[in-house]
């Protein structure tokens, strides 16, 4: 297994593709990729005003909420979805989805992945001081809202901020992982599984 800290100063900011907002760019896959495609992307992103997102035909996506009340979305004008911090919603890329705030501007965070390549999976966790899990996919990602969580593993310990990023990748067997945080703080952070069908 390969690993890396990506810290905030490391993400990249780009425009959207509708160009009405800005994305932080937290890490993505290109290989054998045409220019301007990706096989995933992870980003976050501030949300300051209601409108519609993005066509991301051919993907699936994967939205939170990380900073903020909360948003609603209308999908297809067939479904609505209101979804509240740390809690993760899954829909097509290609859909015609529109946001609209519940109160003040959020901070979003997604998961963008060609499902024809890639199987994911994308949870939300909330660490109770220390919290184990296992897994065997290609690559995984932590995603950090705590202000300070240890993640500990046989090959390594590294200790991450907030919105700060540990990427593995080229696993190639069960790893087990500890996810350690210190009391009275926000303990939530996310969980992302990529493996290459």
């Amino acid at each position: 297994m390969i690993y890396s800290l990506l810290k905030q100063q490391d993400y990249t900011k780009m425009l959207w593709k509708n160009g009405k907002g800005y994305t932080y760019e937290i890490a993505k896959d290109t290989t054998q990729c045409q220019e301007g495609s990706f096989n995933w992307r992870i980003s976050m992103a501030q949300v300051d005003q209601n409108g519609s997102f993005s066509d991301f035909s051919g993907y699936q996506r994967v939205i939170s909420v990380l900073e903020g009340e909360g948003i609603h979305l209308a999908i297809d004008d067939q479904s609505e979805e209101k979804l509240y911090p740390f809690t993760a919603f899954a829909f097509d890329g290609a859909s015609q989805t529109q946001c609209t705030l519940l109160k003040d501007p959020v901070t979003d965070f997604n998961l963008i992945y060609a499902p024809q390549k890639y199987r994911a999976r994308c949870q939300w966790l909330n660490i109770n001081e220390i919290q184990r899990f296992c897994s065997q996919a290609q690559t995984i990602l932590i995603f950090s809202v705590c202000d300070s969580m240890t993640i500990k593993t046989n090959q390594f310990n590294e200790t991450l901020g907030k919105h700060e990023t540990l990427f593995m990748t080229q696993n190639e067997s069960l790893k087990q992982f500890d996810l350690i945080t210190q009391a009275n703080q926000n303990h939530f952070c996310c969980v992302i599984e990529l493996s290459k069908i």
